[in-house]
């Protein structure tokens, strides 16, 4: 009989969206190496729905719970902190559990370790997808986001405590963390996101005619600058596009839109919407080069489409604040290219020698290393020493 997993999550599928590819591909893996996974969720209705592949399979267990009501309690996070507790710690005792893994964001949740490791005897392993108290996503304003702070402040050294393995999305957010909590350092395992190989399989590549730069998900800012480059680029150079793809309807795609028509270059952009996961990796598949944009003063922020476009052997352009750990991912492909996100010149450039070359890929061995199959060998050593 295999170790029992408790894989705890906000989402999982068939729920699709960023925030379950980590915590799915892992089951996936850990299951088909001998772990039983038992999976804890919020009951969620999104729009779009994985299909019924393998990304939920029959053989992992999944329990939905419902939040408490919104006119209870407003914030997604708290809501779901007592419904969690409860069924956790019946699920440990039901289906034998012997390790937690729990991800977060969101962060508030993690307090379940404390009251679960006073309760019970099982292992917790925390796994934090981006950074708590050490990161920018724990900013805000008002009397809310001061409440907030203060309460993350509190928690997360207990939480730490009460852990018995704390897993880190890379280096960079491992070396912060360990400065600020050195009594922890030996819980300290970084394990970073990556692609499945699987998903690459049978799907048939959009058809490409000219000069794509492709971006999917969130814009963290209205990225100006580079649009001024798209126009100077697309005055020099026939069939350029550049294509998004997911929900349009924010400040900054807004901000996007009215640039552009002010800079007339609506005819080199298509906001393609939200569209299922397998459209996405076709048009990735065929792109000449795919952007990221990392969170402002955020030296941890890797985007999840970096993973897919080293998947699908994609040249990358990063505009970056500097030395993060985004350029230290990219630094050993030779087409992955980090450049700063207010120099307009060495975005052209980059735009020009990708467009110069034919059929232009990553090429290189590093791949192998993000291949989320391979990262779950790093995951089953965690487990094994806290199990």
């Amino acid at each position: 009989m295999g170790t029992n997993i408790l894989l705890i999550n906000h989402a999982y599928p068939p729920d699709e969206g960023v925030e379950t590819l980590r915590v799915s591909k892992f089951a996936k893996y850990l299951n088909e190496i001998g772990y039983d996974i038992h999976v804890l969720s919020r009951l969620n209705n999104n729009k779009y729905k994985y299909p019924k592949d393998n990304l939920y399979l029959e053989s992992i267990t999944r329990t939905n719970i419902q939040s408490w009501p919104k006119i209870l309690v407003k914030s997604k996070e708290f809501r779901w902190i007592k419904p969690l507790m409860t069924k956790a710690l019946d699920l440990i005792e039901s289906k034998n559990i012997d390790v937690v893994l729990h991800s977060a964001p969101h962060f508030i949740p993690l307090a379940a370790a404390i009251p679960i490791n006073k309760t019970v005897d099982v292992s917790y392993i925390i796994d934090l997808r981006d950074p708590w108290t050490v990161g920018p996503s724990l900013s805000g304003d008002g009397l809310k986001g001061g409440l907030y702070k203060r309460l993350s402040k509190s928690i997360e050294p207990i939480v730490f405590s009460k852990s018995d393995a704390i897993i880190l999305n890379n280096n960079r957010m491992e070396n912060i963390y360990s400065e600020k909590y050195p009594m922890f350092c030996d819980k300290f395992h970084t394990i970073t996101n990556g692609f499945d190989p699987d998903d690459f399989d049978n799907i048939t590549p959009t058809e490409n005619k000219g000069f794509e730069i492709i971006y999917p998900g969130k814009f963290y800012s209205d990225m100006n600058l580079f649009f001024e480059v798209l126009q100077s680029f697309g005055k020099r150079h026939d069939n350029v596009l550049f294509s998004h793809f997911g929900c349009e309807d924010t400040k900054n795609v807004n901000k996007i839109k009215i640039n552009s028509d002010k800079l007339e270059i609506t005819n080199l952009i298509r906001f393609n919407g939200y569209v299922p996961r397998e459209e996405v990796l076709s048009s990735i598949m065929t792109a000449n080069i795919g952007l990221i944009e990392t969170r402002i003063q955020d030296p941890t922020h890797i985007p999840m489409k970096t993973y897919d476009y080293i998947g699908s052997n994609t040249p990358i352009l990063a505009v970056d604040d500097g030395n993060g750990a985004l350029r230290d991912l990219l630094n050993p492909f030779p087409n992955g290219y980090v450049v700063s996100r207010d120099n307009k010149e060495q975005i052209y450039q980059v735009l020009e020698r990708v467009y110069h070359s034919e059929h232009e890929k990553l090429n290189t061995d590093q791949m192998r290393n993000y291949s989320i199959k391979n990262l779950t060998d790093d995951l089953d050593r965690v487990i094994k020493t806290v199990s």
